[in-house]
Order: C-alpha cells, then sequence, then structure tokens
C-alpha cells in the first residue's frame, strides 16, 4: 500500500508539474497547435480521437476532432468544473430533487449529501443523479443558470463549437447540443488542472457515510476500467478520467495518461468508441485505442536533430573585397533536439525513425528569401547570414541560425579596386561615359569637318 500511495503521488507530482509548466507558456483560451505529424503504429479504431502532449499544448495525434459530436459523459467533465469553480465549500449539504431520479439512479429522493459525496458520485462513478442534483442547488436559477454556466465557460475557454443542453451528457441533438473532441480537449485541460478533480479522477472507489435516507451508506465504484486493477483494461500509467456511452456518442473515454521514466503527460480522448466480439467474448476497444496510443507515445524521445557547429553546404557564397578569391562558410550556431519517435511506419512496416533521412530542412537568408550570392569582407566568426528550419511531415521542428566559422579580414587594396569596377559597372556611369565618348566623336568630328572646309578654301584660292 505504501508504494501504490508513493506512486499515485509521483504520477500527480509529475502530472501537476507539466501543467503548471504549461500555464506560464499558454492562455486557457488558447487553441491547441493542432498540426499532428505523426501516424501511431496501430491505428485507433474509435471514429473521434486526440492525442494531446500537456507539457507543450501540442496535438500529437487527431482523428476528426473537428467533426461534431455529442458529448455524452464527457459533458460531466464541464458539469464537475463548473460545480468546482462556484462551490468552495465542499461540505455543503444538497438535497436530491425528484426530477434527478426520473432515470433512474444511485440516490434516493429527499436524500441529503455534501458535495463532495455528489462529486464522486459524478466523477468516479458517473452518476447521472448527482450530475443533475448538483446542477438544480448550485445556483439560484437551478438548472437553467447551471447551463448557462457551462455554456458560457466553454466560451471563456475557447471551444466555440459546444453547446450544452444538459448536465449528464445525455444525447440532446435535437435540442442543438453539440460539441467538438478539440473543444473538449480545451474544456477537459481546464478541468485537469483542478487538483480536487484529479484526485477524485484517480480513484477506483469512494466510501459515502450513512445518509438520511440510506443507514449502509454508498461504496462507489469507478466504470472506467483502465484505472480498474484486475481488469482487462487496467492500465498502470493511466489517470482518471471519464467514461461513458449514449447512441449517437458511442463509448466515450478521457484519460491522462504519465510517461514512465519520463516527465510528459498527455490526455487521449475517444468519441465513438467501438467494442468488437468474437465468440463469446466482447472486446471494449476504445480501451484498447487508448493504451495502444500511450504505449506508441511513451516511445518517443528527445532526438538530437543537429550539433551546434556543424558545417552546412550551401550554394557558393563569394566574400568580396579580399585578397585571394574565399567562398564564405556557414555552420550552425546552436544544436537542436525535437520530441520524435524512435519508430515509424513506411511501406515495409516499421523501422528505427533516422534523423538524417526522415527530418526536412530549408535553408534561407536573414530575411526568410534566398542566401545572399555575396558578401563584403570583413567576415566575423559567429555573424549571422541565414538560417535553417528543420522539420517532419510538415511539423516545424525548430529554426537554427547560421553563422560564419571563421574571421575573414578585408583587403585595402582590393577594396579599393572593387570600388572602381562597381563605379565602372554603375548603369549612371555607363551612361555618362556613353554621352562625355558621344561628345568627344561629335566635337572631333566637327574639327575635322571644319579643317576640311578650310582646306577646299585655300586650295581654291591657290587655282
Amino acid at each position: 500500500m505504501r508504494q501504490l500511495k508513493k506512486l499515485k503521488k509521483s504520477r500527480f507530482f509529475i502530472l501537476f508539474s507539466s501543467i503548471l509548466f504549461i500555464g506560464l507558456f499558454f492562455t486557457s483560451v488558447m487553441p491547441f497547435n493542432a498540426v499532428a505529424a505523426f501516424e501511431p503504429d496501430v491505428e485507433p479504431r474509435a471514429t473521434n480521437v486526440v492525442l494531446l502532449d500537456l507539457t507543450s499544448g501540442e496535438i500529437i495525434y487527431e482523428r476528426e476532432s473537428e467533426l461534431p459530436i455529442q458529448p455524452g459523459s464527457l459533458s460531466k467533465i464541464m458539469t464537475a468544473l463548473v460545480v468546482l469553480d462556484n462551490i468552495t465549500d465542499l461540505k455543503l449539504q444538497y438535497v436530491v430533487p425528484t426530477d434527478a431520479l426520473k432515470n433512474g439512479g444511485t440516490f434516493r429522493e429527499g436524500e441529503h449529501l455534501s458535495v463532495e459525496d455528489l462529486m464522486a458520485a459524478l466523477v468516479i462513478a458517473s452518476s447521472n443523479d448527482a450530475a443533475i442534483t448538483l446542477a438544480m442547488n448550485v445556483f439560484e436559477g437551478g438548472m437553467s443558470e447551471f447551463l448557462d454556466k457551462m455554456n458560457e465557460k466553454a466560451i471563456e475557454l475557447g471551444a466555440n463549437n459546444t453547446v450544452f443542453m444538459n448536465p449528464t451528457g445525455f444525447d440532446a441533438a435535437a435540442d442543438g447540443q453539440t460539441t467538438t473532441l478539440s473543444d473538449m480537449a480545451l474544456i477537459t485541460k481546464a478541468a485537469i488542472d483542478n487538483p480536487k478533480y484529479m484526485e477524485l479522477c484517480d480513484k477506483e472507489d469512494f466510501r459515502i457515510m450513512p445518509t438520511n435516507k440510506s443507514t449502509k451508506g454508498y461504496n462507489l465504484k469507478t466504470k472506467n476500467m483502465i484505472i480498474t486493477r484486475g481488469s482487462t483494461y487496467f492500465y498502470e500509467h493511466a489517470i482518471g478520467i471519464n467514461t461513458g456511452r449514449t447512441s449517437l456518442a458511442g463509448y466515450t473515454l478521457a484519460v491522462v495518461g504519465v510517461q514512465p521514466q519520463g516527465s510528459r503527460t498527455y490526455l487521449c480522448l475517444i468519441s465513438g468508441g467501438t467494442e468488437s466480439t468474437e465468440g463469446n467474448k466482447t472486446t471494449l476497444n476504445y480501451y484498447t485505442d487508448a493504451k495502444n496510443l500511450f504505449d506508441w507515445i511513451f516511445t518517443f524521445s528527445d532526438v538530437k536533430v543537429v550539433d551546434s557547429g556543424k558545417t552546412v553546404t550551401t550554394d557558393k557564397i563569394e566574400i568580396l573585397s579580399v585578397q585571394t578569391t574565399e567562398d564564405l562558410i556557414l555552420s550552425t550556431e546552436t544544436g537542436l533536439y525535437a520530441f520524435l519517435p524512435t519508430k515509424i511506419k513506411d511501406t515495409n512496416g516499421l523501422r528505427a525513425f533516422d534523423p538524417a533521412t526522415d527530418i526536412d530542412f530549408i535553408i534561407t537568408g536573414i530575411d526568410g528569401e534566398s542566401l545572399p550570392e555575396s558578401v563584403e569582407a570583413p567576415v566575423k566568426k559567429g555573424d549571422v547570414y541565414g538560417r535553417i528550419t528543420y522539420s517532419y511531415n510538415g511539423k516545424v521542428l525548430g529554426t537554427v541560425n547560421l553563422v560564419a566559422i571563421k574571421d575573414v579580414e578585408k583587403s585595402p587594396m582590393k577594396s579599393m579596386l572593387d570600388k572602381v569596377s562597381d563605379f565602372f559597372k554603375s548603369t549612371v556611369v555607363k551612361v555618362f561615359i556613353i554621352i562625355v565618348v558621344s561628345v568627344v566623336m561629335l566635337y572631333l568630328m566637327a574639327v575635322l569637318l571644319l579643317n576640311y572646309l578650310k582646306y577646299q578654301k585655300r586650295k581654291k584660292r591657290n587655282y
């Protein structure tokens, strides 16, 4: 038990350290980077999938994440978020209303339960009656005001394609309820930021003490088998968050994966999850989808893209105003690492990732255009003359400055000769020379003509 508690504390430390890091660089309404350059080893079977790197805010993999869907049980993440945003006293008691039990439920009408107990039922057991009880009691305006707050929170988080019509996730497409998995990623990320929410998410069970309607109380059990020890789908690196099923949403799942022996955490969201049956065995593929995605992303590591000081081959760049002909040689100013897979798929199946052949690069000048054809001496070691941008499958990995590898001094005589040469190559000078030559030629022609006329005049006199 002590080892288990240590493991959980370690996982939470990694998770919330990562989230704190993100908070310094991302606002809650900032959209995630949706350039997904990677393809997993095993293709998920679910209709909609998002795998989000909580450390960088980058979507590593997505499928139909912008497609309108019914949120299903994922709605309860927003329900919990609104409650925790507005209620600080979790010991506050609410009464279970009749409306909460229209579709069955865990509790009894008129039962007195604390907000903490109701939140535990909502998060751990995915209790619909807990969701409705909370929604009808948190605000004076009851359910209507609670739904307004859910939708206001969605807009606040940048989930602009989301409308909630109930706190449970019951299908309500006809009433305008809708979301996208990328919107749910924003909402879930906000919930993950709340320590109380994540504390509940990682519990397999929860004990509610006896109430005014139950002398025995309740032993709540999670419905999320990916965090249930002994389950076929148990995954030791998973935390929470939510799972459920409706007719239109299919199976849904939200789960955090903590990289073993690493500092990165990931959020996997699934909608339209499937099951398959072979003989008497039914397999819940959405759990397998999440486990496969985590196993795949956990093989990623920081790969060296380029060393600092690496000479880069470019087109010839002549250095002007030097004693002897010399070309500018450039190297990388700094090194670059990128978070990349150790294995990738090609036409022959899986193979080792090779940075030398799998990473593309583009060389440009400082202005983003081509490198110059020539530069003027003197050249100082470390002077920036260009940039090299590395990418993989259209995803930019980083840009590094290209700098001169050595000093090149300027030759005074060569400089003067170059300036004279440049002077005479100037269009203005060329036009001026043409004009001068033309004037001189006209002058000479006039002198010759005048002398010829004088000669003819003298010749007539002599006769």
